[in-house]
């Protein structure tokens, strides 16, 4: 599981384990190295010990000294150990003990040297004439670290603050998965659950600015409806009045021409009107997707529009998914060789409403062109053109106000795909 994909949940627990195990590798390294230091220690102390204990008895000439030095593991041997590695820090040891105990010592060197079943220290007293007083001290090898201890210390720490660490994570989580379902609700016109009132100052200011926000949208949706309204009215009266005029004309050529230029206006100005509302938040209800596209081909009845099973059903407005769907048919009727085909798909948690034509395709380069407002196949303005090249924007409009969006895609015999993709309703 990458971590991408994690939610914020998943990624404190999953951050809390990786923590509690790096430290646990960290504290198991440096409890050895602390270990390892000490047995280093202890050992130099105890050969500085050896030494100066030797040492002292050697130049009191004590009858048994031979003896006693050989029980103590020291030795008179010509010229100092060569085998191992010099040890500084032991040699320091041993000469700041020589010197405390008042031991007269021209020279002392202490060396490390590795063996079978670890490391030894040799530590050597010069006593004149070219005679080293030496004695050795075994040093253990340095422990490894335990590996299943920690881990298995890192596994029952994990376990004990896993329960407070999901608590902690789903109390964090909560309010976040409160706020997504606000703001998807909103964009889906869905009822939407309470703002959090309660939780972390930090939640509590973003829901508050997010209540904010809905009701200033809202706001701007409802004077840019009642603006649509009054802009219809101010403009479709005068062109009615021109309609009434120009059916006045005496030539008739030239009356038709003209009833034909006020019809153009017209639908242009209804097809705007249009487009500027299809994404006003829709009220919403339960739709059966048989049902809708049945209704949708209605119009259609002497044309080869052809409606196979679709399954399902949706949360929708009905006029406007309607709408969007006979301007997706005229679409396919127009450009796609007179021939359109509607059916479904489900998918996971979505529907797809599809209308597909068999047309020479679309290239998926001009799919994001022609979802633009007044673009049209063939990039014209002319009247010899229908529409207005705002069928496709409100289709993707009207999907977009229902939370869910319209796209373009090659046919897999030729031709062109549009898919509506919609959520399913929640249970």
């Amino acid at each position: 599981m990458s971590l991408p994909r994690l939610g914020l949940g998943g990624r404190l627990v999953l951050i809390l384990a990786a923590v509690v195990i790096a430290g646990q590798l960290v504290n198991g390294f440096l409890l050895v190295r602390a270990e390892q230091r000490d047995v280093i220690r202890r050992a130099e102390a105890v050969l500085a010990d050896r030494l100066v204990q030797a040492a002292l008895v050697h130049e009191e000439d004590r009858p048994g000294a031979r003896r006693f030095l050989g029980r103590r593991g020291a030795r008179i041997r010509q010229g100092p150990p060569e085998i191992g590695e010099p040890n500084p820090s032991a040699t320091e040891q041993l000469r700041a003990a020589l010197t405390e105990a008042g031991v007269a010592a021209s020279n002392s060197t202490v060396r490390t040297v590795e063996r079978e079943r670890g490391f030894a220290l040799i530590g050597a007293v010069e006593l004149g004439e070219g005679r080293w007083l030496t004695t050795l001290t075994p040093m253990p090898r340095p422990r490894k670290l335990p590996w299943r201890l920690i881990a298995l210390q890192a596994g029952v720490l994990t376990l004990v603050l896993l329960i407070p660490a999901v608590w902690l994570a789903r109390s964090v989580t909560a309010p976040m998965r409160t706020l997504t379902a606000v703001a998807d609700g909103f964009l889906s016109g869905r009822p939407s659950p309470p703002l959090p009132t309660r939780g972390p100052p930090d939640v509590r200011a973003l829901a508050s600015a997010l209540d904010t926000l809905e009701s200033r949208v809202l706001g701007a949706l409802e004077r840019q409806s009642v603006m649509l309204g009054a802009v219809g009215h101010d403009l479709r009266t005068p062109l009615a009045s021109l309609r009434i005029l120009v059916e006045s004309v005496s030539d008739e050529a030239l009356r038709r021409e003209l009833i034909g230029g006020v019809e153009r206006i017209d639908r242009t100005l209804a097809d705007i009107l249009t487009f500027a509302s299809s994404g006003a938040r829709p009220d919403l209800e339960e739709i059966r997707c048989e049902a809708l596209m049945r209704r949708a081909a209605e119009a259609y009845a002497a044309q080869d529009v052809v409606v196979e099973k679709c399954p399902g059903a949706i949360l929708g407005a009905p006029d406007a998914l309607l709408r969007a769907l006979r301007n997706l048919i005229d679409n396919a009727l127009r450009h796609g060789g007179g021939k359109a085909r509607l059916s479904t798909e489900a998918g996971g948690d979505e529907i797809l409403l599809i209308v597909e034509d068999r047309g020479r395709g679309l290239p998926e380069t001009e799919a994001a062109r022609l979802l633009r407002p007044f673009e049209r196949g063939d990039r014209s303005r002319s009247s010899a053109t229908p529409g207005s090249g705002l069928g496709l924007s409100i289709a993707a409009a009207i999907a977009e106000a229902h939370g869910g969006c319209l796209e373009l895609k090659p046919a897999a015999g030729g031709g062109t795909r549009a898919l509506i993709r919609l959520k399913k309703p929640q249970m």
